[in-house]
């Protein structure tokens, strides 16, 4: 038996049944701009972060670069003032942008030092920031080495050699 009221049996829906189902609808839709304003903010955080990530980044590398330069300059100074002043102390400075400048050390300073060219006299004025490499005049010490071990082999080859002649083997 149906009842009059009962609107399942009467296939008729209560309003709040209507409203649930609007609501619904109506849900998705929210739903749907909120994700989308979910993503927008996202995306606002996620480009807001790369910024930052930038920022800190290079200002890392500028520190770290400025940090090498200043470890660089203080090994050039320690070089130049290890080999002293005078037309004894002959050098060849190569520069970072490449150029090289010979002569003797003239004159050291905190922040520079001069290398006068012996054949005409001018004083070039370089600070320790610029400078890649100080080399001395001469050989370096593993050219040195490298010379003085090649002449001992060679002069123990030669004894071999006059021992093995004189036993009668030649």
């Amino acid at each position: 038996m149906r009842r009059a009221g009962d609107p399942t049996r009467s296939g008729k829906r209560r309003p709040q049944e209507d409203r649930s189902i609007s609501t619904g609808k109506m849900g998705e839709a929210e739903s749907a701009e909120i994700r989308e304003v979910k993503k927008e903010i996202s995306m606002k955080h996620f480009t807001f972060l790369l910024v930052a990530v930038f920022v800190f980044h290079s200002v890392a590398v500028t520190q770290a670069t400025q940090t090498q330069e200043a470890s660089q300059a203080a090994k050039v100074k320690a070089e130049v003032q290890k080999r002293g002043v005078g037309e004894k102390s002959r050098v060849k400075v190569r520069l970072r942008n490449k150029a090289e400048v010979k002569g003797y050390i003239s004159k050291i300073e905190d922040a520079s030092f001069d290398v006068t060219d012996k054949n005409t006299g001018r004083a070039t004025t370089i600070p320790y920031a610029d400078v890649g490499k100080v080399q001395g005049s001469g050989l370096s010490k593993g050219a040195k080495i490298g010379i003085i071990v090649g002449a001992a082999v060679v002069i123990v080859a030669v004894v071999i050699a006059v021992g093995v002649c004189r036993a009668g083997y030649c």
